[in-house]
């Protein structure tokens, strides 16, 4: 009698384009599928995403598509994201999260928007990189984030000249939160439950915290350099955990002043941003000594690579009943995604990635 052996060999795209060739025994792969599938699938995880929505400035069209970030559940986190720098392989073939998770929920400052669901697999460019996503029409969502406010700090615009097809780009595009799953709550935001005066006490605590440490800064660069004062450019309050001792954030930039002179003319004096400071903070005024939970700070000097930290949404996404935070960290022709949670007294990093770039 004669026996066969079967030997697998699978193919397992990696997030950044390519493949692994991976040598599994007989009945492994099926495990690990059958576990996926059920532990993992829309009844039991959350698919945290973007939704982008983005409008056609010439023809008006407008359409959105959810960029995949991570798949949560119970406290644990994994990459959801599928990208590749290969212009020749594509994307549309492979199996993805989108092939199981239809409908999302979109939410705007902790406020659900509408749902978004997902009519079909496509390929999206982020700046070098080609991305998986979910298309679908906007017309289930609310028309208040339908709108493209140059002043509102997610949108951005995309114009150019493609000259080999003849063709005129000219987009607008703002991303908000999409869920899978709605979480037991929300909405954290607590700082409609504050008069003015618990507010600007609270504020001055974070920028007398913020101003310590970014004092320590080196701002000489060699040059002669004004420092300029400290500019909150963000606050927000939040109750995590629903203790009643809400959690504080505040966004801060810091700019200098230098002299510069270029060929031909006369000597100035410009500004140039040189540090962006995000800070969290379990205020003194609740909690009897002011707790630093987060500091993110990012170099913002010529040659660096930061942009900052930008806060996208609070949002349980686990379903434990606790915020969790998600972030954007920007730099010159990157971008990734950082989720932090409550834990021991600081705000802890659960998730990093699902990033795109040059």
């Amino acid at each position: 009698m004669t026996k066969t052996l079967i030997i697998l060999l699978v193919v397992v795209p990696m997030s950044l384009g390519g493949f692994w060739l991976v040598f599994s025994p007989p009945g492994k792969i099926l495990l690990s599928q059958i576990e996926e599938t059920v532990s993992w699938g829309p009844d039991k995880a959350n698919l945290i995403s973007l939704l982008y929505v983005r409008r056609d400035n010439l023809t008006g069209r407008i359409h959105g598509e959810v960029y995949p970030i991570a798949l949560a559940k119970n406290g644990e986190y994994r990459e959801a994201s599928i990208t590749t720098f290969d212009d020749k392989h594509p994307l549309i073939t492979q199996s993805t999260r989108l092939d199981k998770f239809k409908q999302f929920h979109i939410y705007d400052h902790g406020m659900e928007k509408g749902t978004f669901n997902v009519t079909e697999k496509s390929e999206s460019d982020y700046q070098c990189v080609r991305v998986l996503v979910g298309t679908g029409p906007t017309t289930s969502l609310s028309p208040s984030i339908l709108r493209f406010d140059p002043m509102d700090a997610r949108v951005s615009s995309f114009h150019s000249f493609q000259g080999g097809r003849g063709k005129i780009v000219d987009t607008s595009m703002v991303y908000y939160l999409a869920t899978s799953r709605k979480g037991e709550k929300s909405n954290f935001d607590v700082e409609k439950n504050y008069d003015l005066a618990t507010l600007e006490q609270i504020k001055k605590s974070l920028k007398s915290i913020a101003q310590a440490k970014l004092a320590q800064h080196d701002t000489t660069y060699g040059e002669e350099v004004e420092r300029l004062p400290i500019k909150m450019e963000e606050f927000r309050l939040f109750d995590l955990n629903g203790d009643g001792n809400p959690e504080a954030m505040g966004q801060f930039s810091m700019k200098i002043r230098k002299k510069v002179s270029y060929s031909g003319s006369a000597e100035k004096r410009v500004e140039t941003e040189l540090i962006s400071l995000m800070l969290w903070l379990k205020p003194a005024l609740f909690n009897g000594r002011d707790q630093v939970l987060l500091e993110l700070k990012a170099d913002l000097a010529e040659g660096s690579w930061g942009k900052g930290y930008d806060l996208i949404e609070v949002a349980d996404f686990d379903g434990d009943g606790i915020g969790e935070v998600l972030f954007k960290s920007s730099g010159w022709e990157v971008t990734a995604f950082h989720i932090y949670s409550l834990k021991n007294g600081k705000l802890e990093k659960v998730f990093s990635g699902a990033g795109y770039g040059c």
